[in-house]
């Protein structure tokens, strides 16, 4: 039902349901494998927008293309330990059997420049110590330079984070 032991984790994970490091072009660390076998943590916090909007909705696109060739697939359901998306087959949480994995679409990527573009009018409104605590993080697996070159078009960036 779930992966044999030995088998690829989602890696170390931030509370706030960032992986490490932080890949600029795939922000989330998002892998179809991950959904597959119920292991994509939820953005929260501060992310959770992306929830809502990308990754929840994803999730219900893999449901509808799963129960078109196998009935009996629900979620998306949260489980813990960190915070993740788990699909259900027949009320029971289940990794997606690898000949139905052709029928799930790509996941969508979202790109580093599309999390400071989101924040770029709502800053002010997020969590002030999340949103440090993210900013700092991907400073940290960026490093000083490729930070500064990112969010070089974001000047509310380096006045929050004064």
């Amino acid at each position: 039902m779930f992966q044999p032991s030995g088998s690829q984790q989602f890696g170390i994970t931030h509370p706030l349901g960032l992986p490490r490091p932080v890949d600029p072009e795939n922000f989330f660390g998002v892998k179809l494998i991950f959904f597959a076998r119920n292991q994509m943590p939820i953005p929260t916090g501060c992310l959770a927008d992306f929830d809502r909007a990308v990754y929840r909705p994803y999730v219900e696109r893999i449901v509808d293309n799963l129960n078109r060739h196998e009935f009996g697939w629900s979620g998306p359901v949260v489980i813990e330990g960190p915070a993740r998306y788990c699909l259900l087959r027949d009320g029971v949480p289940a990794t997606v059997p690898v000949d139905l994995r052709p029928h799930i679409p790509e996941p969508p990527r979202v790109r580093f420049e599309e999390i400071l573009q989101h924040f770029a009018g709502r800053h002010g409104t997020a969590p002030p110590m999340q949103l440090l605590d993210v900013l700092t993080l991907v400073s940290e697996d960026l490093g000083r330079h490729k930070f500064s070159l990112a969010t070089a078009g974001h000047p509310w960036v380096a006045e929050f984070m004064r």
